[in-house]
Parts: C-alpha cells; sequence; structure tokens
C-alpha cells in the first residue's frame, strides 16, 4: 500500500511538472508574439472640396452600367456615358495621361479603359497597376420597391451615398480617378509609371475586358511591381477585436461549376415511388448529404494561418494564448473558425449547391434531374483535385459529372507580406485610419486581378479598397440599399493619394 501512494505521489508530482512546463511554454511564446503592425505618424488630413468630391461620386451611380451574362442586353450607350463623365468630370487625368481603349487591346466593343500615368524617365522603378471596375449587377424586379432610394438615384443624404455600385465598385473606381486629379493639380510627378485601369465586365468574369488588356501588357513585355484591385476591406464587427481590422487579400480561390445529372430508366406514378434514393431527384439528395458529410479537408495553414498571425497579437489574453501556441491550439481554432461560413470558406475549398431541376407534374416521378454545384478553391487545390473529390465521394452513385466553362484556377501563390510594396500599401492604410489593424487573407471571392495573376505580369498582386464596413454593409453588397458613408468615401479618395505617394514619390 505505501508502494502504492508513493507512486501516486510521484506520478501526480510528474503531472503537476509537466504541467508547469505547458504553462510556462506557452506564457513564453505568447510574450515573445510580435505585433506584425507599422507603426506610423497619422498624417494630416488634406482639405477636400467634400460636396464636390460627394456630388461627382453621386452622379457616377445614376449611371446604368449593367452587366449582363447576354450581350445583346447590355446598355452600351450607358457605358459610353460612363466614360463621357469621367472626361467632364476628371479632365487633369485625360490632359496628363494616355488614354487606351477596346480598339488599343484588339476589339472596339471592348469598353474597359486603361490610364498610363509616365514616370520619371530616370526612374528604374517598375510600373504599379492600380485597378476598379465600374460596372454593376443587375437590380433584381421584385426588389426595387425594397429600395430606401431608388438603385440609380445617387442620392446623397448627411451620412450615405446611396445606389448601385456605392460599394462594388464605383467607389474605388471614382476614386482613384479623384485622388489622381488632386495629384495632377498640386503639382505631383510620380517616380514610377503607373497604369490604371476601369473594367466593364468584372461582375461576368472580365473575360471581354481586363483579360484582353492583361494579354496586350503581355505582350508589350510590361512587368509591373504589384497589382493592386478589389476584394479585402474594412471590417468593423471582427470577433476578437475591439476596433476595426483591415484586410488585404495576397491571393483569391478560384472557381469551378459543376453539373450533375442523375437519370433513371422509368418514370412513373407519384402514388408508387420506390425507396429512395432510387429515383432521379432521390439520386441527388444522396449525393447532397455525402457531400455535406464529406468536405474538402480544413487547412489552416493555406493563408488563414498568416491572417491569424497579424491579428492574434492584437486580441484578448487567451486568444494570444492560443494563436501564439498554434502547435497545440490549432484543432480548437479550426473548430471556431469553422462555425461561421466565412471561416469555413476561409479553411476550405467548398461547395455549394445553387439550381436544381428536375420534374414536370407534381405526381410524376421525373427519369431525370440536374444539380449545379459552384466549387470555390482554395490555393493550393486546383480545378482537378476538387471534381476528383466529388467524384470520389459519389463514385458509386449513377450520376454524370460535367464541368462547365465557368471555372478559373486559384492562385498559384500567396503575394509577399515581407516586401516593400507590402510595406507600403500597409503604411497606407496606418496613415490614413490609425486605429485599424491591417491583417493579410485569402479572399474567397474572384476578382479582375486574377488575369494579371495568371500570366505573370506582377511581382505581387494585392485586393484591397478602403471600405468600411459592417456586418449589415456585406448584405447590401450586390443586394438592396447599397451604399457608402460619406466620409468613407473622402477618407477613400485620400488613401489613394498616399498609397501613390507612397509608392511613387520622386527621389
Amino acid at each position: 500500500m505505501r508502494r502504492a501512494r508513493g507512486f501516486f505521489r510521484a506520478m501526480t508530482r510528474v503531472a503537476m511538472l509537466g504541467l508547469t512546463v505547458l504553462v510556462a511554454v506557452l506564457v513564453y511564446n505568447t510574450l515573445r508574439f510580435p505585433s506584425r503592425q507599422i507603426d506610423v505618424e497619422p498624417v494630416a488630413m488634406s482639405e477636400l472640396p467634400e460636396q464636390q468630391i460627394l456630388d461627382r461620386f453621386a452622379e457616377s451611380l445614376t449611371i446604368k452600367t449593367i452587366s449582363y451574362p447576354t450581350p445583346a442586353r447590355i446598355d452600351s450607350e450607358a457605358f459610353d456615358r460612363f466614360k463621357q463623365f469621367l472626361e467632364a468630370s476628371f479632365p487633369l487625368v485625360h490632359e496628363n495621361l494616355s488614354r487606351m481603349t477596346g480598339t488599343d487591346f484588339g476589339d472596339e466593343r471592348n469598353q474597359s479603359l486603361l490610364f498610363k500615368w509616365q514616370g520619371l524617365e530616370e526612374s528604374a522603378a517598375k510600373p504599379i497597376l492600380l485597378m476598379g471596375h465600374y460596372d454593376v449587377v443587375p437590380i433584381e424586379t421584385a426588389s426595387i420597391d425594397n429600395w430606401t432610394n431608388g438603385p440609380f438615384s445617387g442620392k446623397v443624404d448627411e451620412q450615405y451615398v446611396w445606389g448601385r455600385g456605392a460599394i462594388d465598385n464605383k467607389a474605388a473606381a471614382v476614386g482613384m480617378m479623384e485622388a489622381i486629379e488632386r495629384l495632377i493639380a498640386a503639382g505631383f510627378q510620380p517616380s514610377r509609371t503607373i497604369y490604371v485601369s476601369l473594367g466593364h465586365d468584372e461582375e461576368i468574369g472580365g473575360t471581354r475586358g481586363n483579360r484582353p488588356i492583361a494579354e496586350w501588357m503581355k505582350s508589350q513585355r510590361i512587368q509591373l511591381e504589384y497589382v493592386l484591385d478589389e476584394g479585402g476591406g474594412i471590417f468593423n464587427d471582427f470577433a476578437g477585436l475591439d476596433g476595426p481590422a483591415a484586410f488585404i487579400g495576397i491571393g483569391e480561390k478560384g472557381f469551378v461549376t459543376l453539373e450533375l445529372t442523375a437519370k433513371v430508366e422509368e418514370a412513373g406514378h407519384s402514388s408508387m415511388p420506390p425507396p429512395l434514393p432510387q429515383t432521379a431527384i432521390g439520386i441527388l439528395g444522396e449525393a447532397l448529404d455525402r457531400l455535406h458529410h464529406s468536405p474538402h479537408r480544413a487547412d489552416i495553414d493555406r493563408g488563414m494561418g498568416m491572417t491569424l498571425e497579424y491579428l492574434g497579437s492584437e486580441m484578448s489574453w487567451m486568444q494570444r494564448v492560443a494563436i501564439a501556441n498554434r502547435w497545440l491550439f490549432d484543432p480548437l481554432l479550426i473548430r471556431q473558425l469553422d462555425n461561421t461560413p466565412l471561416g469555413n470558406a476561409a479553411l476550405r475549398t467548398t461547395i455549394a449547391p445553387t439550381i436544381v431541376e428536375g420534374g414536370v407534374k407534381d405526381n410524376v416521378l421525373p427519369t431525370q434531374a440536374t444539380m449545379t454545384l459552384n466549387l470555390r478553391i482554395l490555393p493550393g487545390d486546383s480545378i482537378e483535385s476538387a471534381i476528383k473529390h466529388i467524384e470520389d465521394v459519389l463514385k458509386d452513385l449513377s450520376i454524370d459529372i460535367v464541368a462547365t466553362a465557368m471555372q478559373r484556377p486559384p492562385s498559384k501563390r500567396l503575394s509577399s507580406t515581407d516586401c516593400d510594396a507590402f510595406e507600403q500599401l500597409h503604411r497606407s492604410i496606418r496613415q490614413i485610419y490609425p486605429s485599424v489593424v491591417v491583417a493579410p487573407f485569402v479572399v474567397v471571392a474572384g476578382t479582375d486581378a486574377s488575369h494579371y495573376e495568371e500570366l505573370d505580369l506582377a511581382k505581387e498582386t494585392y485586393r484591397f479598397v478602403p471600405w468600411r464596413l459592417g456586418k449589415e454593409d456585406l448584405k447590401r453588397i450586390h443586394g438592396i440599399d447599397e451604399r457608402l458613408a460619406r466620409d468613407d468615401y473622402l477618407d477613400l479618395v485620400r488613401f489613394y493619394e498616399q498609397l501613390i505617394r507612397n509608392s511613387c514619390e520622386p527621389v
């Protein structure tokens, strides 16, 4: 008995010692967990003719530059009016920058624009490309009456500028032009060349707009220092942070659309159905259930890990402990992230059923049913590997799987956070938005930047527009009551001014 008590006391001491060592390691790693934020002095806010700037932005929102997949539905006159609006609103830009249009890229129907602001001849610095798009998504007819102000009203009230495109993406497109107009008026000359691309078909893939521009750049052997497009923003309600966070996209997910078709040999009367899942619709239901229970693997080290490195040191103590000691807490972090749609999307290739079709009458069992799946592919996976996962999960079901033409590969690599380009972007954000925490992330949607990335035109590709958005604002993108706060748009203009100065200050 004494030997047993002695043994248990010894084991208790060992356990306590092990626990003490573990706690010491956790605390040590947490205390050494460095902040990744750049310390900067906020710049003095430039004086802006606020009402004029807001009125120009509002006017851009009244022009119905709506993208449709079917070219015949597109109002080309609206796109012409937008280009005329740019010429009238920003005369210095058009006097001092060269402008290339569709004919320069081999297709007069290409309504996208490329501006070139020539840098100082003696500069050896590579050019940069700033991107925005001025096309917008259609308005659902049934939703028009639910808008507080008309979707193309361009109304400016005491707080907001209202209209389709206020966020996505005329704020960036017009805001860049506003910033450059102001810099020219102030006598600024960039040390390096700046290109500005304003796409006309980003909402339908950019294949007629920025893709030909990227191919033209490739043919001219233009190599860029960095590309900056939409994708990230400033979010006010991020769990674990006391203040807002600015997320800079360092890569983006790809996508592929699959059509799954289930067929059975015979139809039948609905009063005598065969056991499920032996109907066409039942087979698709079984397929969907299997895919739900067999998701792609979660991987925290393909983007999200880097995000946590930047955010963790700015969070509460317990969160810092977990992120500073990922060797122990990764399973817990993954479970927590998996509980939200955005977290789940950031961790893995996702599968979303978007269309289901089948049947002709309520009492007839169909011989065929089809389901459309949209896959968003995390960098590190591929279109081929994503499809193979689907095929493996459904291999014993009578389903034909066909990939449509709607596909784009994910970023081949994640852009660096340890380079001058990222530092300039990081610094510019902190100078205009001093209270913001900056972090890289992988964009879960697609952007026109992918065309330049695929052709290896830039050392680095980033995705960020300084919208300040809350959870409710995210629903307004492509939704009802799209709007942007007046002050946020004015700060957006200041941001682009500061970024150009930081990236292109004469030596």
